[in-house]
C-alpha cells in the first residue's frame, strides 16, 4: 500500500522544481494513477529546466483539470484552509 493510498487526500497541491522532470512525474503520476483527486500546481512555485517545455506542460496540464494557481492563493487567500473546510 502507497503513502497516498494510505491518506487518500482529495486535493493535492504541488510546486518545486523542475516542472519539466520533477513536477510532470508527479502531475502525470497522478493524473493518470488518482483520476479523482484534485490536482493544484502553484505556476509561480514552479521552474522547469527548459521554459518552452515548462510552460507547454503547464497549459495542458490546465486542459486536462489541473488547477493552476498562485502562491497568494494559496497562502493569503485560504486555498488550503478552503479545501480542509470543504472535505471536514
Amino acid at each position: 500500500m502507497t503513502v497516498l493510498e494510505v491518506i487518500d487526500p482529495h486535493d493535492i497541491v504541488l510546486y518545486g522544481v523542475a516542472t519539466d522532470v520533477c513536477d510532470k512525474a508527479a502531475v502525470e503520476g497522478l493524473l493518470e494513477r488518482r483520476p479523482h483527486t484534485r490536482v493544484f500546481v502553484v505556476t509561480d512555485a514552479v521552474k522547469g529546466i527548459d521554459k518552452d517545455v515548462s510552460e507547454q506542460l503547464l497549459k495542458e496540464w490546465g486542459e486536462e483539470g489541473v488547477r493552476l494557481v498562485k502562491t497568494k492563493e494559496v497562502v493569503e487567500e485560504g486555498l488550503v484552509e478552503e479545501l480542509a473546510r470543504a472535505t471536514a
